[in-house]
This record gives C-alpha cells, structure tokens and sequence, in this order.
C-alpha cells in the first residue's frame, strides 16, 4: 500500500526506534466508512502493512475537513458528537514520530465552492452519491 510505503520511507531518518507512533488523521474515509463494496478500513491495512514495530492510531471523524483539526476551530461535529478534535483527540495523542493527514471528499467541498467550481446537485450538498451518470451507447 502507497501510504505504507510513505510512512517507512520516513522514518528511514528515525535509527534506532523499536516502536513508532504514528497518527491518521482524516474524514470519514479514514475513520473507516465506506461507500462501495465493504473492504478493510484504511487505518486497519495501514496497521497490518506496517507490523508490529508501529503504532498506528486512528483519529479520523465522520463529518471531518482539515480545518477542523485545527488548534484554534474549536468544537465541531464528529460522527454525531461535539468534540474539540485537536483537544480531545490530537492531544492526547502527542508526541508522535509520524502524522498523516488525509484529505478527502469534505475538502474537497471547501475547496471547489471557494475557486466557483463545486457543483451542488443533490440533497447532501456535498457531490457524494448526489450525482448520476447515465451514459448511451446509440
């Protein structure tokens, strides 16, 4: 897997670790949901490729962007709760050797409404199962 691949390559700088810490933090995707054929969440195979000689802890929150990993947003909502992420989650959790941010569907919303170019097309405002393509072969 190519997040594992990045994960080792950077500790490469790390000599003499017997057990690196390393952070996932994310959206929905890397909290483990899924939205097609089910399969192993992203952090159990992140686990698994690494082994034993890392420490992967999954901090990711249904609902997440990036901003709200920030330390100054506050409380926001995460899977149906009120939590301060970077307080209740990030902290606790610090120091760590790694820490990896994934970015997904809920930037990208963000990101396309801020440059004009987001299409909103459904009733979840967010271009996730909202958008249907049929296509015609004459």
């Amino acid at each position: 897997m190519a997040a594992a691949l990045v994960i080792v390559l950077a500790l490469v700088a790390l000599p003499g670790r017997t057990l690196a810490r390393v952070l996932l933090i994310g959206d929905s995707i890397t909290e483990g949901t899924v939205s097609g054929t089910p399969g192993s969440p992203y952090a159990a195979v992140v686990a698994t490729d690494l082994g034993p000689e890392f420490d992967v802890l999954n901090l990711g929150c249904g609902g997440a962007s990036s901003f709200d990993w920030r330390p100054d947003t506050g409380v926001t909502i995460c899977g149906g709760l009120f939590i301060d992420l970077w307080a209740q989650r990030v902290l606790p959790n610090v120091p760590a050797e790694i820490a990896t941010v994934m970015l997904g569907t809920n930037d990208a919303t963000g990101f396309f409404e801020a440059v004009g170019g987001l299409i909103v097309c459904g009733p979840t405002h967010t271009n996730v199962n909202d958008f249907r393509v049929i296509l015609v072969d004459p």
